[in-house]
């Protein structure tokens, strides 16, 4: 059976929030009406990623509606900017990110040598973590395999990023989908349920 090949309306996750965020301009908006114009898996995702900004001074909090039972919290973009802002706080993809970023400047590497690249003082890349992201570039096609590893000795294997790979520095993400296929002709229907 053939692969099957679809396109997927992903999760866009921060990003899309801040977009979002930034649209609705100084008459701000409220958890509720974020949630309903992004594509955040719950309101408490949202929350937090709200109170991330807030305590960042990106987003501010200017209004409290008197709506039983406890109110409502309306909050606006203070300086609405086309580049999203990264918080250094969020942990989560920070591995990939130091991995990626460690790939792109190296010529050539092997895991222990990226690893050992990507790690700083406060982030420290274990030698599995770094192994098992470059085994799934490895089966994406995103790297260029120089030299085999041997079996006994899985940090003998040297690799390179392709050229083509490395469209920018957002580090790629895996995610988890669920698609409706037809049996009968092995297509997917519809669209694709995306969780990153």
């Amino acid at each position: 059976m053939s692969p099957l090949i679809f396109k997927l309306d992903l999760p866009r996750g921060p990003d899309h929030y801040w977009k979002a965020a930034c649209d609705f301009g100084p008459k701000g908006f409220t958890v509720g009406e974020l949630f309903w114009a992004t594509n955040a898996k719950t309101r408490g995702v949202l929350s937090e990623w709200i109170k991330a900004m807030v305590a960042r001074g990106l987003i501010a909090l200017i209004e409290k509606r008197d709506v039983k039972p406890r109110g409502q919290f309306v909050y606006a973009v203070v300086r609405s900017t086309s580049k999203v802002p990264i918080d250094p706080d969020i942990k989560h993809g920070r591995v990939a990110r130091h991995l990626w970023t460690a790939m792109r400047g190296l010529p050539m590497f092997t895991v222990g040598e990226l690893a050992a690249a990507a790690s700083t003082d406060e982030v420290v890349i274990s030698h599995k973590s770094a192994s098992d992201y470059v085994r799934k570039l490895e089966l994406a096609g995103a790297l260029v395999v120089v030299r085999e590893a041997k079996r006994k000795s899985l940090n003998s294997g040297v690799y390179r990023l392709k050229r083509s790979a490395d469209t920018g520095p957002l580090a790629p993400r895996e995610i988890r989908a669920k698609v409706l296929v037809d049996r009968n002709t092995g297509r997917p229907i519809g669209q694709a349920e995306a969780t990153l």
